[in-house]
């Protein structure tokens, strides 16, 4: 763990003693933001050589920076159940997007709402709607006004309509402490920001065959079209002016936050997977993979007691989020949990040792990745511990990665260093248990055309 000062390690230390003498009605109210599709490493407080991220940058430097932060799983909806529940999908009640979460499972808006919070969430993707399921639990749940420039009206909306409910909602809120949680979809497909962001990186358009269309992405990602290093660079481009318009909207979000929110406020930022640039030879999606570009994700906390500019190494996951703002507003941690407060982390401990457990979406019986020679069906399960890293599909694929040396994941070690792949194989058993594989049941038609428009179905 690095410090900028020691002082913040102390200032901590009195403030977890000052904030459990303090009354339930001064408890710090919890602002959750969920950011869709954003890899750690095209933001510019996690090295991203191009200065697109300068509100985050400003909040890392403001707050705490998690160095090493993992999902659970690179798909939205069940990574985001992850956040709330504090438990990994083989645990808890989804596995892939369409599918609805149990109401009578505790999480974070539940227990604070059980605790007296007012309950607010604002989100972005027809994957975390009312219809499917992410409503329970909220006073309030905002999932509307797609934006009209959209191809698929209903799949999403952009960052700036978001923010605006989000923030007319905490300028008229009720008193008393309050969780709010927003989730912007923007950089996720179709790499579509608006002017000025879409010309950032592009003086011209694309000399090759892509236009930008929803049925073309999908080709593209489908290995239907193919496209070459110029297109790849043009589809990247795009991402990243994705990324600088939504930097603009958290900028906007959080002087609101300033400005309208109590001082005594945690704000929490993550996102709920990364994205493959064609890392690997996977075009521009996830899900399928649990590759670094898919897993790894900013994980950032400030509030006016925490440290300023700490970076804490270590490997962390997104289940450690819930412990971590129950642990930080002194409530009771469910008994099913599989994170762990990270709070000992600020005070100078360790991060939790334990293996960091992840899964691909393609449950049993999925379809083909198109891009694999090997035709890899089915759901990857891996774990990592901190620098070894081991996937499989417990049918006789794997594959090992020694991350110190290869960060970018390019040479297998599996048969090398196979006594160390089975004992981490080992490890992976008992960690999901003897069933990891759970059947669903069809999509309902009107379900699949929604995921259809953000490109996660044919």
């Amino acid at each position: 763990m690095h410090r900028r000062n020691g002082l913040g390690v102390v200032l901590l230390f009195a403030a977890v003693a000052a904030c459990s003498r303090l009354p339930g009605r001064d408890r710090p109210s919890v602002v959750l933001i969920t950011l869709d599709t954003l890899r750690a490493d095209h933001v510019g407080c996690y090295g991203h050589a191009r200065r697109i991220t300068p509100h985050i940058d400003r909040f890392a430097r403001e707050g705490v920076l998690f160095a090493d932060a993992l999902v659970a799983i690179p798909e939205t909806a069940p990574s985001i159940r992850s956040i709330l529940t504090g438990l990994y999908p083989v645990h808890h009640d989804i596995r892939r997007n369409g599918y609805d979460p149990d109401p009578n499972r505790p999480t974070m808006q539940s227990l604070l709402g059980s605790a007296g919070y007012r309950t607010a969430a604002f989100t972005s993707s027809c994957v975390l709607d009312r219809a499917s399921g992410f409503g329970d639990g909220f006073d309030r749940f905002n999932d509307r006004t797609p934006d009209r420039f959209l191809l698929r009206e209903h799949g999403q909306r952009t960052a700036e309509k978001t923010a605006d409910a989000a923030l007319g909602w905490l300028s008229t809120r009720d008193e008393g402490p309050f969780f709010l949680w927003i989730h912007f979809i923007d950089p996720h497909s179709l790499y579509n920001p608006p002017p000025p962001y879409k010309s950032f990186f592009q003086e011209r358009p694309c000399r090759g065959a892509l236009t930008g269309g929803a049925d073309q992405f999908l080709d593209v990602i489908k290995h239907r079209l193919p496209i070459g290093p110029e297109e790849r660079k043009w589809l990247a481009d795009r991402y990243d002016g994705e990324i600088a318009f939504l930097d603009h909207q958290i900028g906007r979000l959080l002087d609101g936050l300033e400005n309208l929110a109590p001082e005594n406020t945690l704000v929490v930022l993550t996102a709920d997977h990364g994205e493959s640039l064609g890392d690997h030879g996977y075009l521009f999606d996830h899900g399928d993979f649990l590759y670094e570009d898919q897993i790894r994700v900013p994980l950032l906390l400030s509030h006016p007691d925490l440290p300023r500019g700490l970076v804490v190494g270590g490997q962390v996951e997104s289940v450690d989020i819930l412990p971590t703002v129950l642990d930080f507003v002194r409530l009771d941690l469910p008994k099913e949990r599989d994170g762990a407060s990270l709070l000992p982390a600020l005070r100078g401990d360790e991060a939790p040792g334990r293996l960091a457990l992840s899964e691909s979406d393609g449950c049993d019986g999925g379809t083909m990745r198109p891009h694999r020679a090997s035709g890899l069906t089915g759901k990857l399960f891996g774990v990592r511990d901190g620098r070894w890293k081991y996937v499989t599909d417990f049918s006789g694929w794997e594959e090992l990665y020694d991350l110190e040396t290869d960060p970018g994941e390019t040479t297998d070690l599996s048969r090398r260093e196979s006594e160390r792949g089975e004992t981490m194989r080992r490890a992976l058993r008992e960690r999901i248990g003897p069933s990891p594989w759970g059947g669903e049941e069809p999509l309902a038609p009107a379900t699949r055309e929604k995921l259809r428009a953000l490109g996660y179905v044919d």
